[in-house]
């Protein structure tokens, strides 16, 4: 089977779609996968097996007429026409998320190639999330004109009707598409965002090096993560754990880092925070190795949070730390039906820090936690499981 894929990022960095191409090529297919270009990198590359095809920038003032356009109709054009010339040989064409879903239908328009939509997000919501914390500078951006959350709304619903299947990051999200979207005659499939244990098990991972209590988060910084909850949480903490460490591993805006920072500073914890900025992949599970608890916060109040299923859960499973998550839907019933962790009021200062004292005054419950975590990655929520239903998918449409 040749599969063709639409990525309007970079590659390799999106892990999701790495650990699918990978799957897929490790499985005896073909898979050309169309991203954007970026400097020092070559137009066209292998890499792991996967045909890489870089769509490149058109030059002013082409570029910024190709980005009006595509804001207005949801259609880039330079993606079409490069695209097009490849279509012919594909047996499925595979969408990553909702904004090039209309450039991907329109390719393949005419011509019988099924078209998939690998839906990362219930994109209207979460751009409604996104944008509670612009500037103002970005809010009268003349793109914004153009996509109020009510259009991408009447967008998604268009597309949806128009495609041939969509995949789905967690069984409450592809719920909510059933019930929201004309898509009785579509088929869906749920593909978790979930290791890929082959190459998690080739990781070299650093020793354990402290004795205190470690609390650790992993990922992006950004209100939406509900990081301010967990700095003031960590500090009540440590009226009871003196010498516990929160490790905060990632990066984000360089405002959001220094509030953060000063609010560190405002309540004395400095000195017991670490923020490591980005890492690579690699180097997470070092960090992880280092915890007694890891964090899966989430602040929203929409379908989208309550949906939403992060690879960084699993990835503190897989390492047998308990993890503290927000009560949301998705991330609440893995939890619980895993017995891998505690479940918290995702803005409730209180509530996490009492889980984590209770977690610290218990210890072995924290390594039965983490040692179901562990087990149930292993058993199910891994992507030699989940990749099955990726190309049972493709089985059924072609």
């Amino acid at each position: 089977m040749h599969i063709g894929m639409i990525l309007r990022s970079t590659f390799p960095p999106d892990i999701r779609v790495r650990r699918e191409a990978k799957f897929l090529v490790n499985h005896g297919h073909k898979l050309t996968l169309f991203c954007t270009d970026e400097p020092n990198r070559t137009s066209t590359e292998t890499i792991d097996g996967i045909n890489v095809i870089r769509v490149p920038t058109p030059q002013s003032p082409l570029a910024e007429i190709g980005e009006l356009t595509y804001h207005a109709s949801f259609v880039a054009p330079h993606w079409c026409q490069l695209v097009r010339k490849y279509i012919s040989e594909f047996d499925v064409l595979h969408i990553h998320d909702l904004p090039m879903t209309r450039t991907g239908l329109l390719t393949a328009r005419n011509i019988d190639v099924p078209v998939v939509v690998d839906f990362h997000e219930i994109y209207p919501d979460s751009v409604a999330a996104w944008r509670q914390s612009d500037t103002w500078l970005q809010r009268i951006r003349p793109y914004r004109l153009f996509k109020p959350v009510w259009r991408l709304h009447r967008y998604e619903r268009r597309c949806v009707e128009n495609v041939d299947a969509l995949l789905h990051e967690s069984p409450e999200q592809q719920s909510y598409y059933r019930e929201h979207n004309r898509i009785s005659d579509i088929d869906t499939s749920v593909v978790r965002n979930v290791p890929d244990l082959d190459r998690l098990n080739d990781i070299v991972i650093d020793e354990r090096t402290r004795d205190e209590f470690v609390v650790s988060y992993v990922g992006g910084f950004s209100p939406q993560r509900g990081l301010m909850t967990v700095v003031e949480a960590f500090s009540e903490l440590l009226e009871i754990v003196t010498d516990a460490a929160l490790l905060m591993v990632g990066d984000g805006s360089d405002t959001y880092v220094s509030q953060l920072k000063n609010r560190c500073a405002d309540l004395g914890i400095s000195d017991n925070v670490e923020f490591t900025g980005w890492v690579e992949f690699d180097q997470v599970f070092s960090y992880l190795n280092e915890s007694d608890v890891s964090l899966c916060p989430w602040i929203g109040d929409n379908i989208d949070s309550e949906c939403t299923l992060p690879n960084k859960l699993f990835q503190s499973m897989y390492m047998g730390v308990p993890v503290i998550v927000s009560d949301l839907k998705s991330m609440r019933t893995v939890v619980e039906e895993t017995e891998s962790g505690v479940v918290v009021d995702s803005e409730s200062v209180s509530e996490l820090a009492n889980a984590l004292v209770e977690l610290y005054r218990d210890p072995e419950r924290c390594r039965e936690l983490g040692e179901n975590g562990r087990q149930a990655v292993e058993d199910k929520y891994n992507f030699q499981h989940e990749g099955e239903q990726l190309v049972s998918l493709y089985e059924r449409i072609q």
